[in-house]
Formats: structure tokens, sequence, C-alpha cells
């Protein structure tokens, strides 16, 4: 057990050692299961989310990013687009995205900011293709508007799994 341990982990550490060039463009995304409760009079419902990446690297190992994010539960669909950057370094990522969401609540139809600084994981599956071990820690800021009312203070932390494809020298 011990050396098969040993010997998945040198085998991450050796292909650490990658980089993404200026003009590389990143396709992905990550997909997450969640019960949550409002309270504990509350029924868990269960949330399906759906995050969509589209990114380009402006140079090496910086990545602007275009995001969709998709959440279901209960019959609603709540439907949010943000715009972020990553930096790259070796397997790992670190970045921050501002997102804005529109969510059904009832009746009603709520918008809201977020602040969203992430950290991640990239596992080499094949050539230019990783799966993203993905953390997120999505802060709520300004006041709900819409048919909203109050400060948001909404705080979620999110662990989530995807897949990462890299195409470079598209445009060279």
């Amino acid at each position: 057990m011990k050396k098969g341990l040993l010997i998945l982990v040198s085998l991450l550490f050796v292909v650490a050692a990658f980089a993404f060039d200026q003009g590389t463009i990143n396709l992905g995304g990550s997909a997450a299961f969640e019960s949550q409760k409002a309270n504990s009079d509350a029924d868990a419902i269960t949330v399906f989310y759906l995050n969509p990446i589209v990114g380009y690297f402006v140079m090496d190992n910086l990545s602007v990013d275009m995001n969709l994010n998709i959440m279901s539960y209960d019959g609603d669909t709540d439907l949010g687009i943000g715009i972020g950057g990553r930096y790259f370094y070796n397997n790992f990522y670190g970045g921050l995205e501002l997102d804005y969401m529109s969510q059904a609540w009832g009746s009603n139809t709520v918008t809201s900011m977020y602040l969203v600084p992430k950290l991640g994981y990239m596992m080499p599956l094949a050539e230019n293709v990783f799966v993203d071990l993905g953390l997120k820690y999505q802060m709520g800021f300004g006041d709900y508007g819409g048919d909203g009312s109050g400060s948001n203070e909404q705080s979620v932390l999110h662990l989530g799994v995807g897949l990462q494809v890299f195409l470079s020298d598209l445009f060279n």
C-alpha cells in the first residue's frame, strides 16, 4: 500500500511540470450535486450545478475566463454569468471571478452579485486533457436586486470535479 501511494505521488510530481502558453484556449467545466437545508426545520433539497467555462491565455500561465452558472433545484433553474481569471503554477491554479446571478425564489426573480475566489488541482488524463479538482468560495456582496431586498450576505463553499481541455496554437 505504501509503495503504491509513493508511486502515485511520484507520478503526480513528474507530470506536474507543464505550462500553458499565450494563445491557448481552455474549454471545460464542472458538475456537482448537493443536498442543502435552509435550517433544521426545513426539508432538504437536492441541487444540481453545471459550470461550463471558456478561457483564453492572455500571457503564459494567465487565463481570462468566462463562465456560465446553472443551478437546478425543485423545478427552478437559476442562471448566472461570470468573468474572472486564473493563474497556473505547475498543476495548481488560483483565481478570482465575479458572478451575476438571476435566481427564482418562489414567484419572485432575485438578482445578486458574488465574488468567488478559487483554488484547484489539475490531474492529467491525456495530452491536454485534465481532471479539475476545484474549491470555490462564493461570497455575496451588495444588495439583492429585482424582486429581492436586503443585503446579500450569502456564502457557499463548493468542491467540484470537472474536465478541462486545453487547445494550443489555434491562433498562431
